[in-house]
């Protein structure tokens, strides 16, 4: 239905119910002609022919009577016809003639002109109607241009003498080679009307797909048969406006003849190179290189033609540059025939879609060469070529949503169960939290047990025993070995409870239980200095803050870790330790000047120590930064929330 519409908007309004009639030498009777019933006619047929002479306008016979008058077929082009034994060029200048036999009209009439090769006068009956451009007997007289217009005139009587001055010095063809239309004035407005309407709906269509396929691109650059198809569309669009009705001149009235017919004809001729660009991406595999570089060479020379030749040079090379074309296109058949044999997607569409351009660029070779006159319909097929690339691409979007729908289901349901074993995970990770806080809350009161049973009952169950040890040594007879074995019994045992206590301290000391968290850390310190020899420096808070005995205990064994390695690791010899208040929380710096902990060694999975200090502080929902520079020894923060947990103590501690 579709296809319908378009190819009835190329008939014009008006358009002649019953066959028109044709001039016979130079007479067109069209009495009997009803235009209201009838329609439009084409004033197509035999007009008088007077080569090389411009006849005065309402005279009966040539001013030069040795000037040999042929009949000559309108439309058509005056090349290769015969005056005076000698077949005619493109250059040069005439008059055509033609009487118009009409009942009595009663109105007006108008005339529908598209071009004439390549500027012309009307005259109608001795009177001018209209000019286009200005016709000369040479070169530089005549003004070539395009201009299609409808005109009105008044016939005097049922004579109309109709009459055109042509001239042709700049394109390879010149005469009268477009049909003329006859008929009353609102039938010639509305077939131009509908003409002008349905070449700007198909620029406006076609236009709009260049830009769709170009903004495609835009945001999908690696399908490049967008973008080519895009230029090709845009090439397209430009070529409908310089073409029959040739609108562009209305946009642009003043652009110079020869710069519009370059671009008429590098439209055209680009356009073949960029389609053959977009066949080679969409079918790469069955699309050869290099008959692909010998189209873009040749039809790139053909381009440069036109761009540094004059019209009526390059307007020679449209013959040799169809046979070019149609050659391309019988190539591009055989690429999308192999893509439809190898089941490429979309390629039996392309190819229908090929098969009406084809057929229409066929038309317009043929009636560019006079062979048919039924205008110019290559725009309608690229139309319906564009048509069915929208189909293809409906289909390819279709098909993506469909691939995009499923993958949203699965990824749904990825994030699904992907949400539940993070949830899982961490249900896992608080329970092992929990665990550990557990294991070492255990263990600090397993500790504690132990290292009272050593220090009360075994160191007393020494010390009893040293005491009967030295009542055998006041008792015993006065033997030198006697007395040596109990001395050196009594010497045992005495560094036995030394060492039953330094056991017992190092299980958990016990200035943690009897005097608290700042105590410990400053007993800690002080036998830390006394057995590495290193320098240490403590700084506490003035008022101490009260800590509960979670928070000591895991305080007090990061100091312990810290502090041992940096006796075993750091080389140091100054220590700093910090304790301070922060924002409802409490930090503790340790600072060494040792040879600095490396990064590989910081986020090494296997420092067990480190993970268990941060562990330990992750369980308080605390914050650890560990640091290190090479020389310049390692930094050790540590912050426990006390109050309560806010997220900004950490990044001000962090920030420090």
């Amino acid at each position: 239905m579709c296809l319908q519409i378009v190819f009835a908007a190329c008939n014009p309004v008006g358009e002649s119910r019953t066959k028109s009639p044709r001039a016979i030498d130079g007479v067109l009777d069209l009495r009997g002609w009803n235009f209201e019933e009838d329609g439009l006619v084409d004033l197509s047929g035999e007009y008088e022919f007077y080569w090389k002479t411009f006849l005065t306008p309402g005279s009966d016979l040539p001013g030069d009577t040795t000037t040999e008058m042929i009949y000559l077929d309108v439309p058509k082009s005056w090349n290769e016809a015969v005056v005076n034994s000698k077949m005619l060029g493109g250059a040069g200048y005439a008059t055509y003639r033609l009487t118009i036999l009409l009942d009595k009209i009663d109105g007006p009439l108008s005339l529908k002109f598209l071009d004439m090769g390549t500027a012309y006068s009307v005259f109608v009956d001795g009177n001018l109607l209209t000019s286009v451009g200005r016709p000369g007997e040479n070169r530089e007289s005549t003004i070539p241009r395009y201009d299609p217009r409808a005109v009105e005139f008044l016939p005097e009587g049922e004579t109309v003498a109709l009459m055109f001055h042509v001239a042709n010095f700049h394109h390879r063809r010149g005469g009268a080679w477009e049909a003329i239309q006859l008929g009353t004035v609102p039938q010639i407005s509305k077939a131009r009307e509908k003409r002008l309407a349905f070449d700007l709906m198909l620029f406006g269509a076609i236009f709009i797909m260049a830009i769709y396929h170009l903004v495609f691109f835009v945001f999908r650059k690696k399908d490049k048969s967008s973008f080519y198809f895009g230029v090709f569309c845009l090439l397209i669009a430009l070529r409908s406006l310089t073409t029959v009705e040739r609108y562009f001149m209305r946009l642009v009235p003043d652009i110079y003849w020869e710069v519009f017919v370059k671009f008429e004809y590098l439209s055209y001729y680009l356009a073949v190179i960029v389609f053959a660009r977009f066949l080679h991406f969409l079918f790469a595999d069955d699309f050869s290189d290099r008959i692909f570089n010998t189209i873009s060479i040749i039809g790139g020379i053909f381009a440069l033609v036109v761009v540094f030749t004059p019209v009526r040079l390059f307007s020679q090379t449209l013959y040799y540059y169809n046979i070019f074309a149609l050659i391309c296109f019988v190539y591009g058949f055989y690429v999308i025939t192999l893509g439809i044999i190898r089941k490429r997607e979309g390629a039996l569409i392309i190819l229908t879609g090929l098969a009406v351009l084809f057929l229409t660029v066929i038309n317009d070779m043929l009636d560019v060469h006079e062979i048919i006159r039924t205008g110019h319909l290559a725009h309608v097929g690229v139309f319906i070529f564009i048509l069915s690339q929208a189909s293809i691409l409906s289909f390819r979007f279709s098909k993506m949503f469909k691939v995009v729908e499923r993958q949203r289901r699965n990824l749904q349901q990825e994030i699904n169960e992907r949400k539940k074993t993070e949830a899982d995970l961490k249900k896992s990770q608080k329970q092992l939290r929990e665990l550990s806080a557990h294991l070492n809350s255990a263990m600090e009161k397993e500790r504690a047990l132990i290292s009272r049973e050593i220090h009360d009952d075994l160191g007393q169950l020494l010390s009893t025993l040293n005491m009967d040890v030295s009542w055998l040594e006041n008792h015993l007879p006065a033997r030198k070995e006697l007395f040596q074995r109990t001395k050196h019994m009594s010497d045992l045992i005495t560094k036995t409870v030394q060492r039953v206590r330094k056991i017992s301290q190092k299980l958990r000391p016990s200035v943690l239980d009897n005097l608290g968290f700042y105590p410990a850390i400053k007993w800690q310190l002080n036998e830390f200095q006394k057995q590495s020899g290193i320098q240490c420096r403590l700084t506490m808070p003035s008022t101490p803050v009260l800590l509960i005995e979670p928070i000591s205990n895991s305080l007090f064994r990061v100091f312990q870790e810290a502090l041992t390695n940096i006796y075993r690791h750091a080389d140091a010899t100054e220590v700093e330790v910090a304790i301070a208040k922060l924002n409802g929380g409490l930090s503790m710096e340790i600072q060494d000047n040792g040879c600095g902990i490396l990064e590989s060694n910081i986020n090494d999975p296997k420092s067990f120590g480190l993970t268990g200090l941060r562990e330990r502080i992750r369980i308080l929902n605390g914050k650890v930064d560990i640091s290190g520079k090479s020389g310049a020894g390692t930094r050790i923060k540590v912050y426990i929330p006390i109050l309560e947990e806010r997220e900004k103590d950490a990044e001000n501690f962090n920030s420090r």
